[in-house]
């Protein structure tokens, strides 16, 4: 097998475990890959998290793509107001687990409304989400 083959053997790996088992935080992505991040941020809100509703949403995003997503937690979803971002950004693909996700900004939330005293059930949860590319020319071998 060639180097070019197991590079694309990796892509292949690495985009089917995005966020399927566990939640793929950025900060957990191997540092040898960069991350090319430029473009324009998207905003998917949900006024309750249904999971139908997610599962809709991941549905909308391109098969073959990568997105970074930062959860965020507002009243009005109004962006010159303040905002809570739920947890580090994470990746997401197409084929990414909604129970998993789902649960876990639901978890979020929970734990934002029990920190800071207020009712989590009225706030609105923003999905602040754009393509990546992952560059993977920094592997000389695996």
């Amino acid at each position: 097998m060639t180097f070019q083959d197991k590079l694309i053997a990796l892509k292949q790996q690495m985009f089917n475990a995005i966020s399927t088992k566990d939640i793929s935080f950025l900060y957990n992505l191997d540092k040898r890959i960069k991350i090319n991040a430029e473009g324009i941020y998207n905003f998917e809100t949900f006024s309750e998290l249904h999971i139908y509703d997610f599962i809709r949403f991941l549905h909308k995003l391109e098969s073959d793509k990568i997105y970074v997503v930062i959860p965020i937690l507002s009243k009005n979803n109004t962006p010159s107001q303040p905002f809570i971002v739920l947890s580090q950004q994470f990746l997401i693909t197409r084929k990414s687990n909604y129970w998993l996700i789902t649960k876990h900004l639901y978890d979020k939330s929970e734990e934002c409304g029990d920190l800071y005293d207020i009712d989590s059930s009225i706030l609105k949860i923003t999905l602040k989400y754009k393509e990546v590319k992952l560059d993977y020319n920094e592997y000389k071998t695996f």
